[in-house]
């Protein structure tokens, strides 16, 4: 079947990579210390910023995971509608053969009568 190119899935639900609103909440909330103390509010903001890129990386991959998941879809939606189209044009001149072979045969049964009745007058 031309369908079995395709293989249609559902996406993958990533609900479990978003953070709590609690969590998102309490890392942008500086804490006693880091009001207090320069160098533990630069280290709290470098830990921040590494877990950001560590998401962001992971947000990075899984959208390049869906980007090449996409191309085989539409690949495999291209070679389909190739066969398709080969099929149709296969098609195509399969009719264009009955066509003639069957205007072949009515003209020739039409000389045959012709054929007849004019032996038919001279004999």
């Amino acid at each position: 079947m031309l369908l079995n190119y395709i293989n249609i899935g559902s996406f993958q639900d990533h609900s479990k990579h978003q953070l709590p609103t609690e969590e998102i909440k309490e890392m942008s909330t500086p804490t006693e210390i880091e009001k207090k103390s320069l160098e533990a509010h630069v280290e709290l903001c470098a830990e921040r910023y590494k877990n950001l890129e560590q998401k962001l990386d992971s947000v990075e991959n899984r959208v390049t995971d869906v980007e090449r998941k996409l191309e085989a879809k539409i690949d495999a939606v291209e070679a389909v509608l190739d066969e398709i189209k080969d099929m149709i044009v296969k098609m195509q001149h399969h009719r264009n053969n009955q066509l003639i072979t069957w205007g072949a045969g009515i003209i020739a049964s039409l000389i045959g009568v012709l054929a007849f009745l004019i032996w038919n007058q001279i004999g």
